[in-house]
């Protein structure tokens, strides 16, 4: 399903719609997989929230989303912060975790260290404390590019809406009496709706499943600049909810829903047995064949959450044929292998980094 990703949520959620409709038609079948990536899942929450009940979803799948906003878009607030040691960190960082075979991030630090970024910042935020400069670069600058386009607006975290509304009316940025206006503030209840479609989708029968990456920095041009992301949207937002380290730290904390490196607690999710996280890969970036898309595969297929793998696995371990979704047998030894090695935890204790399991 293609669409343009600049118009209203809920208006290409009706296109959908009309497309789903077709499906069902052409295939004969009365429900369909519905899977969405980045914007793909603000598309997906308009679309559950306004047709939903039509019982047409036999699972939903949102890959990285900005289900409940994206920090950058502050801006609307006027929340903006250069700190030059910040950004610099963020230029190590960046280059150093994110691998990319299209592009060779190293340039970044080179451009940095040419533009020299302890002056650009300290410019910048000469700007920032100017409130008529201010304005003027919103309204002259910023406004001819993106004022206009209804989903960046919809991918303003829902506690921050009403700060950019009054931010953005204050300067001349935004007409409440506009169009735009209308558009935005309905996706924003869409948003406060959203928690409560997701469970009564899954309490209706639908499979939800919520993906959702960490370990990669955030963009420094504001306060959130701390934050875990998959390098663009905040891993809190994608996942609906999980707590995080800020980013070069852990958590202090344990428990089931702790990831045993501490940075992501997932109990704090709305869905916390349907949610699941990779670490350091960034944003949408499922490379063809890798160990994260063939897991990722698997999850939009079988199984359906974390607790029917858990049931996999230990009918794996223990051989016993409880389960429909494996063909169970004996074996005296059962070893475990990835590509990458990964943290291993067995009952609870923290083995280390692992590619095989027994060595």
């Amino acid at each position: 399903f293609n669409y343009d990703w600049r118009l209203d949520a809920c208006e290409t959620a009706a296109k959908l719609a009309d497309f789903v409709d077709q499906v069902k038609a052409k295939t004969g079948k009365k429900q369909v997989t519905l899977i969405g990536s980045s914007e793909g899942t603000v598309i997906l929450s308009a679309y559950i929230d306004q047709y939903g009940d039509r019982g047409d979803i036999r699972r939903l799948v949102m890959i990285n989303g900005a289900l409940t906003g994206v920090s950058v878009t502050k801006l609307f607030c006027q929340d903006l912060l250069f700190d030059a040691d910040v950004v610099k960190k963020y230029l190590d960082r960046v280059t150093t975790t994110y691998h990319n075979p299209d592009f060779d991030f190293s340039q970044l630090n080179r451009l940095a260290n040419s533009l020299n970024v302890s002056y650009l910042c300290d410019f910048l935020t000469q700007v920032a404390e100017d409130p008529a400069l201010v304005e003027r670069v919103y309204n002259e600058i910023f406004y001819p590019v993106f004022g206009c386009i209804p989903m960046l607006w919809e991918f303003i975290p829902y506690d921050d809406y009403v700060d950019s509304v009054d931010a953005m009316t204050a300067i001349g940025f935004l007409d409440q009496s506009s169009g735009l206006y209308k558009k935005i503030t309905r996706y924003h209840k869409v948003q406060k709706r959203l928690p409560g479609n997701l469970k009564a989708m899954q309490k209706a029968g639908t499979d939800v499943v919520i993906v959702a990456n960490y370990g990669l920095p955030n963009i420094p041009i504001n306060s959130a600049y701390a934050n875990q992301t998959d390098i663009l949207i905040d891993t809190k937002y994608a996942s609906v909810g999980a707590t995080t380290a800020d980013y070069g730290k852990t958590l202090k904390r344990t428990g089931a829903h702790v990831s045993p490196d501490r940075i992501v607690d997932a109990a704090t999710c709305l869905l916390p047995n349907n949610t699941w996280f990779f670490k350091g890969v960034a944003h949408v970036n499922f490379w063809y064949d890798s160990q994260a898309t063939k897991f990722l595969a698997g999850l939009i297929t079988n199984p359906k959450n974390p607790l029917e793998l858990q049931e996999i696995m230990t009918a794996l371990l223990t051989a016993e044929d409880n389960t429909d979704l494996i063909y169970s047998f004996k074996s005296a030894h059962v070893v475990i292998e990835s590509e990458e090695a990964v943290p291993w935890t067995l009952d609870g204790e923290f083995g280390g980094d692992q590619t095989r399991q027994p060595k």
